[in-house]
């Protein structure tokens, strides 16, 4: 555990990033971090039901190479059993939510910018990462809901 928090207190590389340097998924990492108390685990339903009702949020898709992040609001996708869509005329978002079993909460400085970032990281069953949220930073009032979801047993 404690190279996972070298890489990510030397700062520059994203958690993806660190993890893949060591051999790790991501959902394998966050879970390391419970264990330093730098992220929290909640149950996936109770964090999906929070971010949505967040409003316009950052979701963020990856896949090895590849990042998308994209703006949606998810209390306002449509449902299709367990998929939620959002489609517009610049972007088709399309997340399976019945894969989620369980969400990490984390604040951590941006490998980037190193201001403060808060990410809701929702995981499947075998510890992959489905897809993150992130609180905008233009959007300052939502840190008391995301800071709440902390507190949640």
């Amino acid at each position: 555990m404690q190279a996972l928090l070298d890489l990510l207190d030397a700062g520059g590389l994203s958690l993806g990033a660190a993890s893949a340097r060591l051999g790790l998924s991501e959902g394998q990492a966050l879970a390391m971090l419970v264990g330093a108390g730098r992220t929290v685990r909640i149950d996936g339903a109770v964090a999906l039901a929070a971010v949505r009702t967040w409003g316009r949020i950052r979701v963020i898709l990856r896949s090895r190479s590849c990042v998308a992040e994209v703006m949606s609001d998810l209390g306002a996708v449509r449902e299709s059993g367990v998929w939620w869509n959002d489609e517009d005329e610049r972007v088709h978002l399309h997340l399976n939510v019945g894969d989620v079993a369980t969400a990490f909460v984390t604040t951590k400085a941006g490998h980037a910018s190193g201001r403060a970032v808060r990410t809701v990281a929702f995981v499947d069953t075998a510890g992959e990462v489905l897809f993150k949220v992130m609180v905008p930073k233009e959007r300052p009032e939502l840190i008391p809901a995301f800071n709440a979801l902390k507190d949640i047993p």
